[in-house]
């Protein structure tokens, strides 16, 4: 019998033929259905556009006191479009 030499992992690999059962592409239309809801809160001139910004923008101060150096962790655990980890990024954070 002769050898046989093992395939490297395709790179990407391959998507399933139905990509209705991926879970990322469920989270993707989740997010994709709600990013006008989003941009309309932290955008908008109601109360609640302004409590959502203030609210954001105080624990961005509060991060800003730590004094954290470039690079240093954060985790953003949040329920929204990531808004808070852009700006988290935006301060060299990773």
């Amino acid at each position: 019998m002769g050898s046989r030499r093992a395939r490297p992992p395709r790179w990407p690999p391959p998507r399933p033929s139905s990509d209705r059962d991926e879970p990322q592409v469920a989270v993707d239309e989740h997010f994709d259905r709600r990013s006008d809801y989003w941009r309309d809160v932290y955008g908008g001139d109601s109360a609640e556009s302004l409590a959502y910004r203030e609210r954001m923008e105080t624990a961005l101060a509060w991060v800003d006191q730590l004094n954290l150096p470039a690079g240093a962790s954060a985790l953003d655990v949040g329920c929204g479009a990531g808004l808070m980890t852009v700006e988290l990024a935006a301060r060299g954070m990773r």
